[in-house]
Order: C-alpha cells, then structure tokens, then sequence
C-alpha cells in the first residue's frame, strides 16, 4: 500500500480513546478532499481550516444534537462552541433538526456562524491540526500547516493518494470513531450515525410500507391516533416512531404507529412515557398475532422484538 496513506492509517488507529476531536479533524480533511474544497497552486494542495471547520460542525451538531450521542471527554472547547451554536438556536426554534436543516438559519446570521467557525478555527490550530501531524508511528508528516493563511498544503501525490484510498480512509475512521463512542453511548446504531452525521442531508424514509401495514390490520374499525385516542381522518393519518426515530436510527414495525398529523408535529422526538411503553407492547402483541399467517418480513421482526424484549430495553436506554 501506498506508504503516505500507511502513515494515514497509522495516525487514525493511533488517536486516544478520548480524542473524537482529532478523529473529526482527520475526517474533515478527506471529506474536503472528496468534495473538492480545495486549491490547486503550481502542484501544490490548499485544504482551509474554514471548510475543514465548516465539516467538523456538521459532524458534532448532528451527532451531540440530533442523535444525542455522548463524546466522551472529547475536546470540552470545541463542544462548547457546538453548544452555544445550539443555545443560539433554540432561541428561535426548539425542534430537533439535522445540520442539513438548520445550516441556512446560521448562513443568515453570519455574526453567529462566522464568529464560531472563527473560534473553531482558532481551537484547533491550538490543540488539533499539529497534533493530528504528528500523532506517534506516522514515519511522516500527513501535511504541512500554515498557521498565518490558515490552511493544510498537500503535494498533488498525496491528495491523489487520498482520493484513491478513500473509502478505506473513512471506513478506518468511522470505526474508529465508533469504537470511541460506544464507551460512553448506550444508543444502538452508532455506527450508522457516525456514517450518517457526515452526509450533506440526514433525511428519513416516507414508511409509507408500515403505514399501509398498520392501516391494513386495523380490521377496518375507526383508526385512532396512538397516543391520543382520537379519530383520524384518512387524509390526516401520519406514521411516527414511539421511541425515537433519532435515539434507534430505524424503521421497524414493532416501534411505529398510527398517529394524526398534528400529532407528529406535536411529539418532536419526546421519549415516551411508562404508559406508552406498556401500550405499545399489548399493540405489538396483536399485531404480532394477525401477521402469524404471512411470510411478511414485519412478522419475523416482531416476533424478534418481543421475544428479546426490544421495547423494554430500549425504553430503558433512551431515558
């Protein structure tokens, strides 16, 4: 294998189990990269610490606060600056949304995105970018770093190095980060959020399958929202998660239910209460029962669910 791109690996594999801010560090790097969020001068690379801060932003808002995903005893400055990000927000809107979604909000309020991309950049040319270079078993430094034009200097080898390797770059560094994560999240999936917290839109499937499920074996009686008990009207009939879609990170049948439109909006990704919980199981129950003559996919993941006691152990996770 190509030895800069050793160096790579062995630099990723070698950050400290508390250190996902070097690991985001890394990630944004080749992320610039992929996207083309860089100059080429005379052979040589520009990567900016803005774009490189830009992505870590992305990254740290859709894993602390939309997938609530604990860092551990990651970088307490950088977190801060994610969190008066948050703070700043909720001002204005208390609803649980990915970066992708509240990107624009910021983009128009540049005394604010500006102000902390600026104070990201300053953190990491004082605890990160240096560190990152120079982390124990690399034979060389990964880039050289320009601290006056704020910006990494890569030859043209070693960015088509990167390009060529990619997938195996990002793979190492999204175990990586979700080795870190998992000693302090009990949240299933992290794996899939880790993956998922880079992509330029987080976005959730229409379920219109398990809608369509769940209205079928209503046994053509009046459809009542879940939590409420209300008549739906057929236009307003909505499918919601009871635990939350953002604590799991899937669709499956046995934690989805009818709701009103309304009602969804309403809920904003609440845990659920004892009551819900005990609800949800006697629904799943007789669910479980009407699905015992098909060959459904959905039968055998109830059946998994109730039989692993899925609803409870999650119940207890998410609290």
């Amino acid at each position: 294998m190509n030895e800069y791109i050793t160096n790579w690996m062995n630099v990723i594999d070698n950050v400290k189990d508390d250190h996902t801010h070097e690991i985001a560090w890394g990630k944004a790097i080749i992320d610039c990269i992929s996207l083309k969020q860089y100059e080429l001068k005379e052979n040589i690379v520009y990567v900016t610490q803005y774009d490189i801060a830009k992505n870590i932003i992305r990254y740290y808002w859709n894993q602390t606060y939309f997938f609530e995903l604990n860092q551990g005893n990651s970088s307490p400055v950088m977190l801060n600056l994610i969190k008066d990000m948050i703070e700043k927000y909720h001002s204005n809107d208390d609803s649980l949304k990915p970066w992708n979604e509240v990107e624009q909000y910021f983009l128009d309020r540049p005394e604010i995105y500006e102000v902390g991309i600026a104070r990201f950049i300053h953190v990491a040319n004082q605890n990160v970018a240096h560190r990152f270079n120079n982390l124990k078993k690399a034979k060389a430094a990964l880039y050289q770093l320009d601290r006056i034009n704020k910006r990494l200097e890569f030859s043209l080898e070693e960015i088509e190095a990167i390009i060529e390797y990619e997938d195996v770059l990002m793979k190492l560094i999204n175990y990586k980060w979700t080795q870190l994560l998992e000693r302090y999240n009990v949240a299933p999936n992290i794996a899939k959020k880790i993956k998922a917290s880079s992509e330029l839109k987080i976005k959730r499937s229409t379920n219109e399958k398990q809608k369509n499920l769940l209205i079928e074996f209503f046994d053509n009686t009046i459809i009542r929202d879940f939590f409420t008990g209300e008549a739906i009207e057929e236009e307003f009939i909505e499918i919601d998660h009871v635990i939350p879609w953002t604590f799991l990170y899937s669709d499956e049948i046995w934690n989805m239910v009818l709701v009103s439109t309304k009602k969804t909006q309403s809920r904003n990704q609440k845990a659920p209460t004892k009551t819900e919980i005990e609800k949800l199981k006697r629904r799943n129950v007789v669910l479980c029962e009407k699905l015992q003559s098909t060959n459904r996919k959905e039968k055998r993941d109830m059946e998994f669910a109730i039989e692993n006691k899925l609803v409870d152990k999650f119940f207890v996770d998410v609290q």
